[in-house]
């Protein structure tokens, strides 16, 4: 066999013991060595840390930090916290934040938190971090990395994060604390607990008290292409039992980092509409119950809703009467939906208003192509066709409505409209009392009848 050197021979170190080389003792002493001052790491007294404790990831909304100098600035994407810097958020605001250590918190409505510092092992890479929710909500996530640990201080208490996230709420002197995955160990007055996910928190001068979160509510979607109009109701959930009420947030990011809109709305509701965002791209919502404590459940599973920015913009253009700029609109939000019968449908109606009633004919028609049954798009072609006096068209349009709703007042009134005109005074009038009947104010059919008693 051939010779080895001791680098190659795994044995030959093994050897070296026998033969009374000295490398083993020195190797034992530097282990010793390694090991003592790893012990010093962990047991040293920390030292302030000057580099700043939280910076800003993402703010929407008023937001303001006031310094421990008392000068005061606005909240922007990489302004940086010190020590004994206050962050105020105003309400409908939203401010993401990461530490030092890599921990996140999200900071919404009205609420209030302090960097109280950071501080660092002689040795080592240990590090702890406090910061004090003094009101209003916050959602902290405590994954940073590893060695750090971070302490939120309460008005009255104190909760350790490791590895966790929950949220905080903070009502005057009242802390309702939820616990969603991970662990968290919190300190009260009298006494210390500690949690498990589904559980939660509530601290007061009088003490703590551990009570179960409510469940998550199972969402569903009812639109998954829509744009932002006050009628839309876009999220919807199952009623979750002995909830008192509902959170609702609306991110750009699946993680909800970025909190773009959020909403609260009582035990009896069961949908929400997502406010007008400026955003043209996809919009991430999760539901949350709240239980009469002010405990805060884990979130539904996040829903997707495509949102366009531009077909918004040209529905306010539309309703504004500037029907030029509306259509330059819905031609950019058409790039995003191209094959939508609700965006063709509006951009069908700003045709129809300009007068330009050939050009909505066939945008109309290609929407009834796609959607047969859509109501709304099926009423405006017939009245279409109408001024178009392609009168066998137009009533085409009506019957399709009635066959799916007889008590469509809308196409009840087109009907009576078009035979007014086609001098069927009979049927004309017996629709339009149909749909009197069906909605007395109707102003249409109010004047469809007025012209019939006149002679029109």
């Amino acid at each position: 066999m051939a010779d080895r050197t001791p680098e190659q021979d795994p044995f030959a170190h093994d050897d070296a013991y026998h033969a009374g080389d000295p490398r083993p003792f020195w190797g034992f002493v530097a282990f010793v060595v390694i090991a003592g001052l790893g012990a010093i790491a962990w047991f040293v007294p920390m030292l302030p840390v000057e580099e700043g404790e939280l910076t800003v990831d993402f703010s929407r909304g008023e937001a303001i930090v006031k310094s421990a100098d008392g000068t005061v600035a606005e909240l922007v994407p990489g302004t940086t916290l010190e020590k004994g810097d206050r962050l105020m958020v105003s309400e409908g605001g939203s401010v993401t934040m990461t530490s030092i250590e890599g921990h996140q918190f999200v900071v919404t409505d009205e609420a209030t938190l302090e960097a109280s510092g950071s501080t660092r092992s002689l040795l080592g890479g240990r590090t702890k971090s406090r910061v004090t929710v003094t009101s209003g909500s916050a959602k902290v996530t405590g994954s940073g990395r590893p060695g750090s640990t971070l302490d939120i201080g309460l008005p009255n208490g104190v909760a350790g994060v490791r590895g966790t996230t929950f949220e905080v709420n903070v009502i005057d002197s009242r802390t309702a604390i939820s616990l969603h995955d991970g662990e968290i160990g919190v300190a009260g007055p009298g006494q210390a607990v500690n949690l498990r996910p589904g559980r939660g928190a509530l601290i007061d001068a009088n003490g703590t008290t551990v009570r179960d979160l409510p469940w998550a509510p199972e969402e569903f979607e009812v639109k998954t292409e829509a744009v932002v109009r006050s009628e839309d109701k876009l999220v919807a959930w199952l009623p979750v039992e002995n909830a008192t009420g509902y959170v609702v947030e609306f991110s750009t990011d699946p993680e909800f980092l970025e909190i773009v809109g959020h909403t609260q709305v009582g035990p009896d509701d069961r949908m929400a509409n997502i406010p007008l965002l400026e955003v043209d791209e996809t919009v991430y919502s999760r539901v949350y119950a709240i239980a009469d404590d002010g405990l805060i459940g884990p979130p539904s599973n996040a829903g997707q809703v495509e949102m366009s920015l531009h077909w918004a913009n040209g529905l306010q253009l539309q309703e504004a009467g500037q029907l030029s700029e509306s259509l330059e609109e819905f031609q950019l939000a058409q790039e995003r939906f191209p094959e939508n019968a609700e965006l063709l449908k509006d951009i069908g109606w700003s045709h129809y208003l300009f007068g330009n009633y050939e050009e909505a004919r066939k945008i109309y028609e290609r929407g009834r192509s796609l959607n047969p049954n859509y109501t709304d798009l099926l009423f405006q072609l017939g009245r279409t066709y109408f001024w178009l006096e392609d009168y066998a068209a137009a009533e085409d349009a009506f019957r399709s409505i009635l066959a799916q709703n007889p008590d469509h007042a809308h196409a009840l009134w087109g009907l009576g409209d078009m035979y007014r005109v086609l001098g069927n005074k009979t049927e004309a009038q017996e629709y339009v009392e149909q749909a009197l009947a069906l909605q007395p104010d109707h102003p249409y059919a109010l004047e469809t009848l007025s012209r019939l008693g006149n002679g029109g």
